[in-house]
């Protein structure tokens, strides 16, 4: 199978108004070559919101790699509402579905607005690690089982190095995303002390509500309850994380409902 070019973008995400501090919602396309096209794109990866027609109309290209489509097609999975096999607004948002995909190229959209705040609540690739592995090694092998030989065990190793050392240690998964962010590299070394035990104490709280919610999944006001339950948690959490990161907590707040579906 032919390699393709996996080119991510961002779009200001909708209802918020323009400045530099608007979260991004990101999308990825696949195309044969690295000159992108909305007439040349072959999948329209657009992780619940828009995609491909933003391109020349408002997106910005964030980050580029080379993979196989078909692999990525796959873990993408054929229902819109659960993209990478994530769940919108608990399990993760667009920035996690697309550096599910391009995780296959070694890529990701850390570039992309917001990115810093995505992290801090669901790590670079959302929640469930575990499926998210397994559901990389179940595509793989339906594609060797196709045409063996397609992806080496090499190859399929060096991508599940870059998910996680341990996928079932989620929390420990989450710290260091969330200490290899940019925008957390870039503090001294007792700003990143700070800010790592107020995320230490919010991740410990969230998993507990999270584990004790999950079971309701299903309901049909699960994710507005998710989020009323969070809400206060991840305030607390941003108010104490805002002048370490040199943000304004109203900024950051403002932000909340980009993360979590609380409108």
């Amino acid at each position: 199978m032919q390699k393709a070019t996996f080119t991510a973008y961002a779009v200001p995400a909708p209802g918020y108004m323009p400045g530099p501090q608007v979260p991004d919602h990101t999308f990825v396309v696949s195309t044969l070559s690295n000159m992108v096209l909305t007439d040349n794109v072959l999948d329209n990866w657009n992780c619940w919101g828009r995609g491909k027609e933003t391109i020349n109309n408002g997106a910005r290209q964030i980050s580029q790699g080379s993979a196989l489509a078909e692999w990525a097609g796959r873990i993408y999975g054929t229902d819109p509402n659960f993209p990478t096999g994530l769940l919108q607004k608990v399990e993760g948002v667009c920035q996690n579905a697309c550096n599910r995909l391009l995780v296959l190229a070694g890529v990701d959209v850390a570039e992309a607005n917001a990115n810093v705040l995505t992290i801090l609540l669901y790590g670079k690739y959302g929640y469930h690690l575990e499926d998210f592995v397994n559901n990389v090694k179940a595509a793989a092998a339906a594609i060797n089982q196709q045409q063996p030989n397609t992806i080496l065990p090499a190859d399929l190793q060096q991508v599940l190095d870059r998910i996680a050392n341990d996928p079932a240690d989620e929390l420990g998964t989450l710290e260091e995303h969330f200490q290899s962010a940019p925008t957390v590299g870039a503090l001294s070394s007792s700003q990143k002390d700070q800010l790592l035990g107020i995320y230490r104490e919010f991740q410990l709280n969230r998993q507990n509500l999270f584990n004790a919610q999950w079971p309701n999944r299903n309901d049909q006001n699960f994710q507005a309850n998710y989020a009323k339950a969070l809400l206060p948690d991840f305030l607390q959490c941003l108010k104490e994380c805002s002048p370490i990161l040199g943000i304004d907590v109203k900024t950051l707040e403002q932000q909340v409902p980009y993360l979590l579906n609380t409108q």
